[in-house]
């Protein structure tokens, strides 16, 4: 719970009790088996896509060897796959084509930016965090210098500011009565027609798509 607050935030993984009850209700309509179809066929086209790049990149070298760097390449894919079409966000990055588009940039090596080579102060950190008070995990989230801590920082800025802006897309194509039927859409909809003492805040949202 304590490093999923860090990372996401306040979103479904992080929530217990009542607060994931209502978190998960607000989610379902996004996750339902006409959704997850569709994103079986972006998946396919996205791994095909992938598989060529790779190919490419051994045609090209007259060797024919080359190294790939595997966990960056199926980062890149993997978010094509979750903001393209009718899947999670409904908008096209083409991640594996343009590498410096922002979103692939940064999450490019994330986990291994916050997680690989642990010192054993780190290890003995990440161990700790679960009697860490939730108001300390998250000023020090916010004003550590520590590198890593300063990483994560820069991801939940970036991914806050395209979710602001992608919300505010998908509430006012809403009310003008033009919504797609992307998992984001439905999340923004469901959101507004929920009670007052059932949405989810502006942070709860953003969080939700750090986990897509």
């Amino acid at each position: 719970m304590a490093t999923s607050l860090i990372l996401q935030g306040r979103g479904i993984s992080w929530a217990e009790g009542q607060a994931h009850k209502r978190q998960r209700k607000i989610l379902n309509p996004g996750f339902n088996t006409q959704e997850s179809r569709a994103l079986f066929s972006v998946s396919s086209a996205s791994a095909d896509a992938l598989c060529d790049k790779w190919m490419g990149l051994v045609m090209s070298n007259h060797n024919r060897q080359v190294v790939v760097d595997v966990p960056t390449w199926i980062s890149r894919a993997a978010l094509d796959v979750i903001t393209e079409g009718k899947s999670a966000f409904g908008i096209r990055l083409n991640c594996l084509q343009d590498p410096e588009s922002t979103l692939a940039r940064v999450f490019d090596s994330m986990l291994l930016d916050v997680f690989g080579t642990p010192s054993v102060a780190q290890i003995f950190m990440e161990e700790s965090l679960q009697y860490i008070p939730e108001e300390i995990l998250e000023y020090c989230s916010k004003h550590s210098s520590n590198p890593r801590l300063r990483r994560i920082r820069e991801n939940k800025e970036v991914t806050a500011a395209i979710a602001k802006d992608l919300m505010k897309e998908k509430a006012d194509s809403l009310l003008e009565e033009r919504g797609a039927q992307d998992i984001l859409t439905l999340l923004v909809k469901t959101n507004m027609d929920a009670e007052a003492k059932h949405k989810m805040s502006d942070e709860e949202l953003y969080a939700q798509m750090r986990y897509e």
